[in-house]
């Protein structure tokens, strides 16, 4: 069983670097004061337009818009880790048959204090497995046709990887077995019914992946780089649906960053991965899912110019002749740990900004709580 845990092991590695209430919105009816909210030096700096904020100093360059979604009611809320491994059993009943190979191995405590448990069932002979599943407390990974998941990894390549062609698939195309939304609710519902609550999911992209196009767009390369022939036959149902998604709480997508994970907004780092074709589940990946609580104390938010003369204070003290950018900030809710399994939310204004130029860039992640625009700590 060691080659089980490795192919495993590698496959998770290859997705990863593939990596309700009130709220009372203060300022003018659209949640932003005027121009002259901003102190002097800031409007001096700031070019603004709506929603929309430029800035062009010595060390800090800003090209963001920052939107508030129209009816927003937010309160306070807490979030609880859902243990995949309490539902193990469930999921090894609803897809797992005899002809599975099975290895199960504990290993420290889990957010419940209970052993923490991995699971890893296969179906096939290594390497050329056919059904994977991999569970631990709070990662979960299953492929139920691997003749589809690897079909997707050689025809689709995100922004961040190499030849990226996502927008190729960003056609909005419906395949005659069912639609997108439909097809998005059969795999929630199905979840759903084995202990895994997403909710609805409000907060997705979604790629039509049509067998044609994956044929042409196919792209593999060995270890030395040079490009590779799959042998993958493209049949005319071959079509999918290829999901990267969010939980949403009160309207406004779920965010986390813990251990590495999330420093990016970008599919790659989308903790709900779904490959949904005419059968269902062909292989999905869910990282850390939350069961929502919410508080009756409502929430105001600051005005968006008085976060974006503290983003601009930030920079400014600091001790650095670096450059900065910021291409994109988004509302969300922080899911800061605060106990063992247990998270606060916190409305915040989530920026991804990059330090540097050329070969030297690095990108980051600015959270700022949108009810004070003070920096939120990801430690």
């Amino acid at each position: 069983m060691k080659k089980i845990a490795g192919f495993i092991a590698i496959m998770i590695l290859l997705l990863l670097f593939t990596c309700t209430g009130c709220a009372v919105l203060s300022g003018s009816g659209n949640g932003l004061k005027t121009q002259n909210s901003l102190d002097a030096q800031t409007s001096d700096l700031l070019n603004k337009e709506g929603e929309h904020y430029q800035v062009n100093a010595d060390n800090l360059v800003i090209d963001v818009d920052m939107v508030i979604p129209d009816g927003l009611s937010l309160t306070k809320g807490t979030a609880k880790l859902c243990n995949f491994s309490n539902v193990a059993e469930a999921i090894k009943n609803q897809y797992v048959t005899d002809d599975w190979k099975e290895e199960i191995e504990e290993s420290g405590i889990d957010d419940d204090g209970n052993s923490a448990k991995t699971y890893e069932w296969v179906l096939g002979e290594f390497p050329d497995y056919s059904k994977t599943i991999y569970i631990n407390p709070c990662y979960m990974d299953i492929r139920l046709s691997l003749d589809a998941y690897r079909k997707k990894i050689a025809s689709l390549r995100l922004v961040n990887q190499d030849n990226a062609n996502e927008d190729v698939y960003m056609t909005g195309q419906e395949f005659s077995f069912m639609g997108i939304r439909d097809s998005l609710n059969q795999v929630t519902d199905e979840l759903e019914k084995v202990g895994i609550p997403l909710g609805k999911i409000d907060y997705f992209n979604c790629y039509s992946l049509d067998s044609e196009t994956m044929k042409k767009q196919e792209y593999m390369v060995d270890s030395d780089g040079n490009q590779i022939e799959t042998g993958y036959n493209y049949k005319e149902t071959d079509n999918y649906y290829q999901f990267y998604a969010r939980q949403s709480f009160q309207k406004l997508p779920v965010y986390y960053t813990e251990n590495g994970w999330g420093i990016s907004l970008s599919n790659s780092c989308m903790p709900i991965q779904i490959l949904a074709g005419e059968n269902g589940i062909c292989a999905l990946a869910l990282d850390k899912i939350f069961i929502f609580k919410e508080d009756n104390e409502k929430i105001s938010l600051l005005d968006t110019d008085e976060v974006i003369q503290k983003v601009i204070e930030r920079y400014d003290d600091l001790l650095t002749k670096k450059e900065y950018t910021i291409h994109h900030a988004e509302l969300m809710y922080y899911a800061k740990k605060i106990n063992r399994g247990i998270y606060m939310l916190i409305p915040a204004w989530v920026f991804e900004t990059v330090e540097g130029k050329g070969d030297d860039m690095i990108y980051d992640i600015l959270i700022m709580d949108a009810q004070t625009g003070e920096e939120v700590s990801t430690e």
